[in-house]
């Protein structure tokens, strides 16, 4: 992303989480695979995270056109986060890891209604991707 140069596109690298805090990761068991799991001791990989809410409100955004979220279950928090503050975002685009053994499925299917219910319509799924689009 940041090799694209185009003055209308911002690109953010940062960590999303559903608070603000420091979050540990292990390294991949693939090194190949680029997916870190949330550690259950302090390592020297870690991130600060932050919530979109507060990013939103830090860089005074009106709306987001695109937010993508891959981050490895915290997207529940942020979806969570997203509704009870009422971002706008025009389109959210998501994994939910529901296959990790500590997430049931039932909760990605409590957040696909949800989002429903705030007017965003799923327009894309493909295993545990999906696509939401603000109505």
């Amino acid at each position: 992303m940041k090799k694209i140069k185009n003055k209308r596109l911002k690109f953010y690298s940062l960590g999303l989480a559903g608070t603000a805090g420091r979050y540990y990761f292990d390294n991949p068991k693939n090194k190949d695979e680029g997916s870190y799991k949330l550690s259950k001791a302090e390592t020297r990989n870690f991130f600060e995270g932050v919530s979109v809410s507060d990013f939103f409100k830090k860089n005074n955004h009106e709306k987001i056109d695109i937010l993508k979220i891959d981050i490895e279950g915290f997207e529940y928090d942020d979806l969570e986060d997203i509704l009870e503050n009422n971002i706008p975002i025009n389109q959210i685009v998501l994994e939910f890891h529901h296959h990790f053994k500590e997430i049931p499925i039932l909760r990605t299917l409590r957040y696909i209604i949800k989002l429903k219910k705030a007017g965003y319509k799923l327009i894309y799924k493909r295993i545990d991707d999906f696509t939401f689009i603000k109505k």
